[in-house]
């Protein structure tokens, strides 16, 4: 099964829930939804999907009639699949640091890049990278953090000598069955409560 990321927009954030709702009852046994993120004030989200192939995952969309506005296969990159240990953060909000590269990464740039951006989020109290979703293809990132501040993100950023073209407030919507004590998302059922 692949990992994917579709991109929705929508007319607010009322329509977005009542919309990722009626698309989470849509899964299926081999098209799975793993989580969404609600980006910000900008009336879209960024869904993640797990699939055998694209071919499925936009059969199961169009099911929906839901905004499409990109669809793309990704990656994920966490702290445990980079062998890393990271603690959970005391407060914060969760963002999300969109990144355009010029080059695209190979696995081990990926997991150095990883080990970087932990050891000097160490510097910010309060800052810890959650996860990142890779387009190989667009050399693109949605990168994850917990933080206190928007400004510790772009000077994050700027220490490690990285792009950050966009950062948005999320609110993380996960499936009850995906929920845990330990996980700092929203459950699907709290959300926008």
């Amino acid at each position: 099964m692949s990992l994917f990321a579709i991109e929705r927009s929508f007319c607010g954030r009322r329509d977005a829930l009542f919309a990722l709702r009626r698309s989470a009852r849509l899964a299926s046994e081999d098209v799975l939804w793993q989580r969404s993120f609600l980006l910000g004030e900008e009336n879209s989200a960024l869904c993640i999907w797990q699939a055998p192939s694209i071919e499925a995952l936009t059969r199961r969309a169009r099911t929906t009639s839901l905004p499409v506005r990109q669809l793309r296969y990704v990656d994920e990159i966490t702290p445990r699949s980079c062998g890393l240990e990271t603690f959970p953060t005391t407060g914060g909000q969760l963002f999300c640091v969109y990144r355009q590269f010029l080059v695209a990464f190979t696995a081990t740039e990926l997991r150095a890049g990883a080990w970087r951006s932990v050891r000097c989020a160490d510097t910010f109290p309060g800052l810890q990278w959650v996860r990142s979703y890779w387009d190989q293809g667009n050399k693109i990132s949605f990168c994850f953090y917990q933080a206190l501040r928007r400004a510790d993100l772009r000077a994050h950023s700027a220490a490690l000598a990285v792009p950050c073209d966009e950062i948005w407030e999320v609110t993380e919507l996960i499936p009850p069955v995906h929920g845990g004590a330990d996980n700092p998302s929203v459950p699907f059922e709290n959300a926008g409560r």
